[in-house]
C-alpha cells in the first residue's frame, strides 16, 4: 500500500482483522510468505492491555466527544500516507476517505 490509499478491513469479531493488522505492523510473523514494510507503521489499538493501572476502558478510550472525533477524522483525512483501518463505524470510515474495503466473513 502506498499513500494516500485508504483501505478498511471489515468483518465480524474473530474473523482475523486484528491478526492482519498485527502482521502488517510486524507484531506477528507470517507462517508462510513474507511481509515487507517500506516505512514505519503506527498503531492506535483498542486492546485493554494498553490501559494504565486500574483505568477502565470507558475512562481511557470510549469518552471522545464529537469535537475530538472530528479532530481525529480531520487529521487522518489530511494525512497523505497509506491508512489500513479497522472500524465498525461506517461514518468514521467515510469521514477519513476510505474508498476500498477488504471484508472478512
Amino acid at each position: 500500500m502506498t499513500g494516500p490509499r485508504r483501505l478498511a478491513v471489515t468483518g465480524p469479531n474473530g474473523s482475523g482483522k486484528s491478526t492482519l493488522i498485527r502482521l502488517a505492523i510486524g507484531d506477528l510473523v507470517p507462517t508462510r510468505g513474507k511481509i515487507t514494510a517500506g516505512v514505519r507503521a503506527a498503531l492506535l489499538d483498542q486492546r485493554t492491555d494498553l490501559l494504565a493501572g486500574d483505568e477502565t476502558l470507558v475512562e481511557a478510550t470510549d469518552h471522545l466527544d464529537l469535537e475530538s472525533v472530528a479532530a481525529i477524522e480531520a487529521a487522518l483525512r489530511g494525512y497523505d500516507g497509506a491508512l489500513l483501518l479497522v472500524s465498525h463505524d461506517r461514518d468514521f470510515l467515510d469521514a477519513v476517505g476510505v474508498e476500498e474495503e477488504l471484508s472478512f466473513g
